[in-house]
């Protein structure tokens, strides 16, 4: 539990003095919310979830891990803030989904189009880095889009963390994982975390997978993040090449879940997704066919209906000639 945060302290004031109002203008969705210089956006989710998406949420060192969670000038850092839900409660996180590119944070002046938060994209190294967090509503689920582009004429391979840090602090534990065993490895395309039923939502963290092996899977993984009250989370670090003039995009999800004993099994949506599954739906056959971490098989238009040559189309027409001179002979012999 971060105990910096502008909001929760905003709603936590206006509880107690009774000013029920200033607390529902604080988290009204969608109103972006004036905090350390930057915007906030409450968005909610599928299976009475909230999402508090922020666009200046850093670590006071610049890197994924050894500072600590802190707030800078509007757009210096992308972060899911915090979750809740109402069956589940809140305290999901303490700045999630952060993404660093050679240890330089993903940031933008964020920006609400419905159930998602776009962050203008910013060019370093020549790489153009652009972010978006889509908030499904089929279920208590944000999705993660990260599209690299390559404004170079040559391959650039960099490194990119993708890093969050959980609410469930020193009382993290892991519940399950890809793998069948309790063990966060980098064979392990997702796991279930929780703080062993204290009261804090359930995550389900999804770092890579898909009906096929991906191009990019982790290098290295880490349950020690930036400190925020401790540094339990995840710090995962992935090694792509992004082509000459070209786009890779990256897709990540965090969910929520009220019991570890339903989120595990559950878990297994995600080792399952394919095209038709409603995590992927929205997101468009360009950034399908960019992923690097999720392999679906490449997506384009339908196939052309198959055309009839000249000569087929004068053998049909024969044909029917050929079936209308019988039937009407017929019809003269019967009269």
């Amino acid at each position: 539990m971060k105990t910096h945060n502008c909001r929760n302290l905003a709603v936590l004031v206006a509880s107690i003095v009774g000013l029920a109002g200033a607390a529902d203008t604080v988290a009204k969705e969608g109103a972006p919310e004036p905090r350390g210089g930057g915007s906030c956006f409450s968005v909610a989710g599928g299976g009475a979830s909230t999402w508090v998406i922020c666009d200046d949420e850093i670590t006071d060192n610049g890197l994924p891990a050894g500072g600590s969670c802190d707030t800078g000038i509007p757009g210096s850092g992308a972060s899911i803030d915090d979750a809740s839900t109402t069956t589940g409660g809140g305290d999901a996180f303490d700045f999630a989904s952060l993404l660093f590119v050679n240890n330089s944070q993903v940031g933008g002046i964020a920006t609400q189009n419905g159930n998602s938060v776009s962050f203008a994209p910013s060019t370093v190294a020549g790489l153009t880095r652009q972010l978006r967090y889509d908030v499904l509503t089929s279920q208590s689920t944000t999705r993660v889009v990260f599209t690299l582009t390559n404004t170079t004429g040559a391959p650039i391979s960099p490194a990119v963390n993708y890093v969050g840090n959980f609410g469930s602090d020193g009382g993290t534990v892991i519940n399950g994982t890809f793998s069948g065993d309790t063990v966060f490895t980098a064979a392990d395309e997702w796991f279930v975390s929780s703080d062993g039923g204290d009261g804090d939502p359930v995550n389900t963290t999804v770092l890579f997978g898909g009906t096929s092996p991906p191009a990019s899977t982790p290098t290295s993984v880490s349950q020690t993040a930036f400190n925020c009250a401790g540094p339990e989370g995840y710090n995962v670090l992935f090694n792509p090449t992004v082509p000459a003039n070209g786009s890779i995009t990256f897709l990540f999800f965090q969910r929520l879940s009220d019991t570890a004993a339903g989120a595990v099994p559950a878990a297994a949506d995600f080792s399952n997704i394919d095209l038709t599954s409603p995590l992927v739906a929205g997101l468009s056959a360009a950034e399908i066919n960019r992923l690097v971490n999720f392999s679906f098989g490449p997506v384009g238009p339908p196939p052309p209906i198959p055309m009839l040559s000249n000569r087929m189309l004068l053998l049909l027409g024969l044909g029917l000639a050929l079936f209308g001179v019988i039937a009407v002979r017929m019809n003269l012999s019967r009269g």
